[in-house]
């Protein structure tokens, strides 16, 4: 059992997930949010239309939004935060292979428990 995810898969769903809700959809945590400056800037370079869904943007703006969430985000933020505010229980990360590395014990925890985490 593969337990291993790496940081531009996260980087995906945390795009995809974002930018519908901050660009299609107009929810912020905050116009200064980093997420949402740096997906507002992206949206205004490429002159996009705010109803534009995730899943119709091209590969190049894709990989864009990947890339400066993974850079800015995930390593900066949300890999150190959940680790450290769950002890390290349920994953470790190696920055520099860019992977993130499951517990088992959690693993099967969070396999178990999805739909309750899921809704």
């Amino acid at each position: 059992m593969n337990l291993r995810i790496s940081f531009e898969i996260i980087a995906t769903s945390f795009s995809k997930l974002y930018w519908n809700l901050i660009i299609k959809h107009q929810y912020t945590q905050g116009k200064n949010a980093r997420i949402h400056t740096i997906l507002s800037d992206i949206q205004l370079q490429h002159q996009l239309p705010s109803e534009i869904p995730y899943d119709s943007l091209s590969d190049l703006i894709k990989n864009q939004v990947h890339s400066e969430i993974q850079n800015a985000i995930i390593n900066k933020y949300v890999l150190g935060a959940l680790y450290k505010d769950t002890d390290g229980l349920i994953y470790g990360f190696n920055k520099r292979d860019k992977i993130l590395q499951f517990n088992p014990s959690a693993y099967k925890f969070l396999l178990k428990f999805q739909e309750v985490f899921l809704g």
